[in-house]
């Protein structure tokens, strides 16, 4: 948890430097084929997106990449059953992903 806390600082910091105050990060800093990529829209969004995403590459770097997946594996079942109505609706949502081309619209 003290983990997690030190990335909210962190992010809060990098939200609040001198490139994010300027604009140098906004919506079109992201370029990809499908301009409404999930992942990428809206960028406030993102960021949350990105720092779990830094935590997981970091994590595979140092512990490698099974360890990588049951970490994430587990984090996503312990959420699923504190909030199974949020699963429930992912799963919906999902249903109409194409993650094919999620992957190559990136």
């Amino acid at each position: 948890m003290l983990f997690l806390s030190k990335v909210k600082i962190e992010t809060e910091v990098q939200m609040n430097s001198e490139a994010w105050q300027n604009n140098e990060c906004n919506d079109q800093s992201f370029s990809t084929k499908s301009p409404k990529h999930p992942l990428l829209t809206p960028l406030k969004n993102s960021i949350s997106v990105y720092v779990g995403l830094k935590i997981l590459l970091r994590m595979r770097a140092c512990l490698g990449l099974e360890a990588m997946l049951q970490y994430m594996e587990q984090f996503v079942d312990k959420i699923s059953k504190r909030c199974p109505e949020l699963d429930r609706k992912t799963n919906q949502a999902l249903n109409d992903v194409d993650v094919r081309k999620l992957f190559h619209d990136l």
